[in-house]
């Protein structure tokens, strides 16, 4: 999507017959305020390299731009983006690239347990001791291939693992939930609520029934030490409820719903919500309602 804005303004500049020396004038400018727009500074280079770029590995393949941006914010991240035009195969040869020169994949911090996308954008993360983080991401399209590098010690040291910091992160974004795979041939998307702990929500294509696809959801809680409770399930609305003990003794409760799309046959959306019991004995947290 991104690669096709400067090709854009070309031809509306040249419908609007405009000059060409001014077309590059409002095409910048343009660029330039959608590269900054969450913050900061930016500079955009169609075509080619910011001239002050990490000296890193780079993907082999057609460079379509890049942006160099600066943030003053209290961890002053500077970060460069690379926007290439990738053939098949170019994601996983930068990666062996990127670790054949120390580099090592790291996962993101973000929530592990809950449901998992079966389908999205491939990306992944890498760090090295004395180099920046870098981001490779493959779009909807698997042939827009993004290459983000950051020189920012304090985030690099968060997502790499290292630093004072690094254990709340953890903390934070562990789970009691196991990760929840669809079903096979079902295709789930997914959506994080954003709280500690598990919960999140998924849209799920081409299901049967929200009877079956509860039952799929539970054999992978049970398989995971959870302990079935209450159920109700037919085609259209779904829901169970399960409850487990973790290492630490704290008990949990959990709650899987699923419910039938309106005028949407074989689509559903799904939740998972979960809760501390001493927490929800003692009023300090609550379950939501869907």
């Amino acid at each position: 999507m991104k690669r096709h804005i400067v090709s854009l303004i070309a031809a509306l500049a040249l419908a609007a017959g405009i000059p060409a020396a001014a077309q590059t004038t409002p095409s910048d400018e343009l660029l330039h305020r959608l590269a900054a727009q969450n913050g900061g500074t930016a500079e955009v280079f169609v075509g080619k390299l910011p001239p002050d770029v990490p000296k890193v590995p780079l993907p082999d393949a057609p460079l379509v731009g890049s942006v160099h941006q600066s943030m003053e914010t209290p961890m002053a991240i500077e970060s460069y983006r690379m926007y290439y035009d990738a053939a098949a195969g170019t994601f996983d040869a930068y990666g062996a690239a990127l670790t054949a020169a120390g580099w090592k994949p790291r996962d993101l911090p973000t929530n592990s347990g809950g449901f998992v996308a079966s389908t999205g954008p491939k990306s992944a993360i890498y760090c090295k001791a004395d180099g920046p983080l870098i981001t490779a991401q493959l779009g909807a399209d698997p042939k827009d291939l993004d290459v983000s590098i950051s020189s920012n010690g304090t985030a690099n040291d968060l997502v790499c693992g290292k630093g004072a910091l690094a254990s709340l992160v953890k903390a934070f974004t562990s789970s009691v939930l196991p990760q929840l795979h669809a079903p096979e041939g079902i295709r789930m998307s997914v959506a994080p609520i954003g709280m500690p702990n598990g919960q999140s929500a998924a849209y799920i294509h081409n299901g049967s029934s929200a009877g079956a696809l509860l039952d799929g959801f539970a054999a992978q809680m049970t398989a995971a030490g959870w302990q079935a409770g209450a159920k109700s399930a037919d085609a259209t609305i779904a829901s169970q409820n399960f409850s487990k003990t973790d290492e630490k003794k704290t008990p949990w409760a959990c709650g899987i719903s699923i419910y039938a799309v309106s005028g949407k046959p074989g689509e559903f959306v799904a939740f998972i919500d979960t809760a501390n019991i001493d927490a929800l004995a003692k009023g300090a947290t609550t379950l939501f309602q869907h």
